[in-house]
């Protein structure tokens, strides 16, 4: 749905990122729609990873807009949801750069960086456009695409 609705109403050459229970990055060129992605662990998943994986971490929920006023977390809470929002936020930033490398190397053009997803509004990706309902902009035009073909087939 993200890659049918960033082809058609946003930019047929695109990278959509979808931060979400896991975080997704689909790739979308003009000459064969889908080309492929990148699936990571979403923010939840880390926080819930160190809840589970260790004895004494407490489980917490991401935080929307949170801001730090340390570089460091000066309690457990607060070192957790840091080292959540920097470990993933390097890590977006770093597969879309290797995205975005591979892409103006292949096809000269740079590609328009979608973000998207449950999560998304956590994490302020500066050269990415906000498309909170890409996903059901997606599912709108697939169904009415299909609804289309039913009647007029």
């Amino acid at each position: 749905a993200n890659a049918y609705a960033a082809f058609h109403l946003h930019s047929p050459n695109s990278i959509v990122v979808d931060i979400g229970t896991a975080t997704t990055f689909d790739v979308i060129t003009s000459w064969g729609g889908y080309e492929g992605g990148v699936i990571a662990p979403g923010p939840q998943g880390y926080l819930d990873f160190l809840h589970w994986k260790t004895a004494l971490l407490p489980q917490l929920k991401v935080s929307i807009n949170q801001s730090f006023d340390h570089p460091f977390g000066k309690s457990t809470e607060a070192a957790m949801r840091l080292g959540v929002r920097l470990g993933h936020d390097h890590m977006t930033r770093g597969i879309i750069d290797n995205l975005m490398e591979w892409y103006v190397g292949k096809h000269q053009i740079k590609p328009k960086v979608l973000l998207v997803g449950g999560a998304s509004e956590n994490f302020n990706l500066i050269s990415a456009l906000f498309t909170p309902n890409l996903t059901l902009e997606g599912l709108a035009l697939a169904y009415q695409r299909k609804h289309f073909e039913i009647f007029n087939s």
